[in-house]
């Protein structure tokens, strides 16, 4: 890229790639080395041979290469990321001038973002970082947050008011979807939060987006959605002795960003946590009624060593008394083996039959193009196990016709991520497997198992408090259609 003379106030970016000094030169293809082991150790999907080339050619050289149709094939943001300088204006001047050498629409799209909440969970070499961002996470945060004369500064350049409007609407996109992804929290079996990632750096901004008029618009359109989200994080809450103390740390920020929200949030929120809260405690009170000495014999028998040492709760000897009783019913032997929780135990009585009916619809999940591998995951696999059916489907004007055996099944709009038609495909799928695989359908924590039936009257009639109950996909798209 080369300065416009007309930029009298901006600072010179072509001088910080000092190609010819061997020291620098030798130092930059090091930190090259160590970025390019931690894309390939943990993103070789995402960069392949030709962008990869590109993000080298960019990192040591200040070189930003276009792909066929004049777009960069290094986004914006990693082109601020992966800068030799850490200076703000410097990474503002580097993006004006990405706005001039680029069409701002294709600069735009902000891709980046399938990257924020995956660095870190992918779990690290002793030899690879797992930091795409070199370490600047709180530094591009508080860019996209925190400059609070960014507008001024675009003022004094000499860009005109259309070219300013262009800048501070990608800095803002690209905020705004940083803060949406700092909104939920992992569920209790993922095991792992997004502690170095961008949206935990972002988090004391989370109590912004949880405003009045974004209540508004959840509750005409996707309200779903959120409700599943709050329920997640509140069984997160109340579940909080299972994480780490880093990883408590992280569920508190964002429990305090939940309670500083708008009203309408906050109320809503209490009582999703007061739900959790409640369930948490009847559990351990229905645990403690039951015979705790012969669940407690078993379930020192087994719990491993590191368990052994501190009291095993309540929690533990129920889902511990639940395996027992899968080993006497001739349940794989690899029930005894898994962890403690109850999705792991029942996916383990299920022998791999199991699946959660409701997909989203987003890019990242690669649903809005064929073959539509997520979405029609649950169909497929009630196939595979049945035997002797088959899913196909058609696609006009991003709306998709699922087929069982050539009939129409299901209507999705690949437009709406919040469409209907999904909800409908996910109680369609859940009354088709009691269909096929009748008294042996269990629906526990929004997934469906396919088990033994006398198991599935056990489970119906001790463990209701993890029995979402047949009807639960039916019952939230009867909700959802009022």
């Amino acid at each position: 890229m080369t300065l416009l003379q007309s930029d009298k106030n901006m600072p010179d970016i072509n001088n910080y790639w000092l190609v010819d000094d061997k020291n620098w030169l030798a130092q930059r293809k090091a930190s090259w080395d160590a970025l390019k082991a931690t894309i390939k150790h943990h993103y070789s999907d995402d960069f392949k041979s030709k962008t990869l080339k590109a993000a080298e050619r960019y990192f040591i050289r200040g070189e930003v290469i276009a792909d066929d149709y004049d777009e960069p094939l290094i986004d914006w943001f990693f082109q601020i990321a992966w800068h030799p300088s850490d200076d703000e204006q410097v990474w503002l001047a580097w993006l004006l001038q990405s706005c001039r050498q680029f069409d701002p629409k294709v600069l735009s799209s902000f891709w980046t973002t399938t990257f924020f909440n995956t660095a870190i969970i992918r779990p690290e070499k002793s030899d690879v970082g797992n930091s795409l961002f070199v370490g600047r996470e709180q530094h591009l945060v508080s860019f996209l947050f925190e400059n609070e004369q960014l507008e001024e500064k675009l003022t004094g350049y000499a860009l005109g008011e259309l070219r300013k409007q262009i800048i501070l609407k990608l800095i803002k996109d690209a905020a705004d979807l940083i803060k949406k992804f700092s909104l939920g929290l992992p569920a209790p079996e993922n095991g792992s939060c997004y502690f170095a990632s961008l949206p935990v750096h972002a988090l004391s901004h989370a109590h912004n987006i949880y405003s009045s008029t974004l209540y508004l618009e959840a509750q005409k359109k996707n309200w779903r959605y959120w409700q599943i989200q709050l329920d997640t994080n509140a069984e997160v809450y109340a579940n909080l002795q299972r994480y780490t103390a880093q990883q408590q740390q992280v569920v508190e920020t964002w429990v305090a960003q939940i309670e500083q929200s708008a009203p309408e949030w906050q109320a809503a929120w209490r009582e999703a946590k007061k739900a959790a809260l409640a369930l948490a405690e009847s559990v351990t009170e229905s645990a403690a009624e039951s015979d705790s000495a012969a669940i407690a014999e078993v379930a020192v028998a087994e719990i491993p060593p590191q368990r052994k040492a501190g009291k095993p709760s309540a929690d533990d000897l129920k889902i511990q008394a639940l395996k027992t009783r899968l080993m006497g019913m001739g349940c794989p032997a690899s029930v005894q083996a898994v962890d403690n929780t109850y999705p792991d135990v029942l996916e383990a009585a299920a022998a791999g039959k199991t699946f959660f009916p409701l997909t989203s619809i987003n890019e990242n999940d690669g649903d809005v193009e064929p073959p539509y591998t997520n979405m029609l995951q649950p169909l497929r696999l009630l196939c595979e196990w049945r035997g002797g059916h088959e899913v196909s489907y058609r696609c006009k004007n991003d709306k998709v016709l699922i087929l069982l055996d050539g009939e129409p099944f299901a209507k999705v709009d690949l437009t709406d991520e919040f469409d209907i038609g999904v909800l409908r495909f996910a109680a369609d799928v859940v009354a088709l497997a009691q269909q096929w695989f009748t008294g042996q359908v269990f629906c526990s924590l929004r997934s469906v198992y396919i088990l033994p039936a006398d198991l599935v009257q056990h489970l119906e009639q001790d463990f209701a408090d993890i029995n979402d109950g047949l009807d639960y996909y039916a019952k939230q798209l009867a909700e959802e259609s009022e």
